[in-house]
């Protein structure tokens, strides 16, 4: 008798079980849904890796007030680019050279090397993502300058990224936050510079449809293998 009620009760269990099974709907999902695709908005860069003219820099690249500041350029010298233009000379007139490191060429000033957004849209822009290459040449830093709206000196917003002395080119990126280039500039009217640490190969500008995080002025670095910080020193 024990044996048959036992027996009952194991067949109520797995049939009440099987039945739970076979009509409980899906699980949602704990996991966030996936962040939203970003959308580059408006994009400048300038690539000096193809240059083939003489050192020092003859003038501004491309020169101001050109078609080439109109739209994508490749100059005669082999520089390429859209919506940005640089410098030949730093401050008290020193000029920007251009030199082989490694495998490729960059440009380089023993003060600083200054640079001009001439895409209008990146012009207005508050928040923008930069990507720089540049030739990871000793163990240390360089610092960009950009003109901002906030800090003690916001014509000069600074950001540094690191160097590890690899001796090869690298491509860091970095978040400029709070712009200010119509109404904040700098040194020749520029937007942005490079201290006399840089060996810049190519610099892009995004506007994206995210944007990047607003605060602290912060730069993110990425190399291949991996990602680290360069703040404001």
């Amino acid at each position: 008798m024990k044996k048959n009620a036992v027996i009952f009760l194991l067949t109520v269990f797995i049939a009440v079980l099987y039945a739970g099974c076979a009509t409980a709907g899906p699980r949602e999902s704990s996991r966030p849904d996936a962040a939203p695709a970003v959308e580059v908005l408006a994009r400048a860069f300038i690539d000096f890796s193809g240059y083939t003219g003489p050192s020092p820099l003859p003038g501004h690249q491309p020169e101001q007030h050109s078609d080439e500041t109109r739209g994508p350029f490749t100059l005669e010298n082999g520089i390429t680019g859209d919506g940005l233009r640089v410098s030949h000379v730093g401050d008290r007139d020193i000029p920007v050279l251009m030199e082989n490191f490694g495998n490729g060429i960059a440009a380089y000033n023993n003060n600083f090397m200054y640079f001009y957004i001439d895409n209008f849209e990146l012009r207005e822009a508050t928040n923008l993502t930069m990507n720089v290459t540049f030739f990871d040449e000793a163990v240390g830093a360089f610092i960009i300058h950009y003109a901002g709206s906030s800090g003690e000196n916001p014509n000069y917003v600074p950001i540094s990224v690191s160097m590890r002395g690899r001796r090869n080119f690298s491509t860091a990126t970095v978040q400029l936050v709070n712009c200010n280039f119509n109404g904040g500039v700098q040194n020749q009217g520029a937007q942005f510079r490079f201290n006399s640490a840089s060996r810049i190969q190519k610099v892009e500008l995004l506007l994206t449809s995210g944007g990047p995080a607003a605060g602290g002025g912060r730069g993110r670095q990425q190399e291949d293998d991996g990602m680290y910080w360069g703040g404001q020193p």
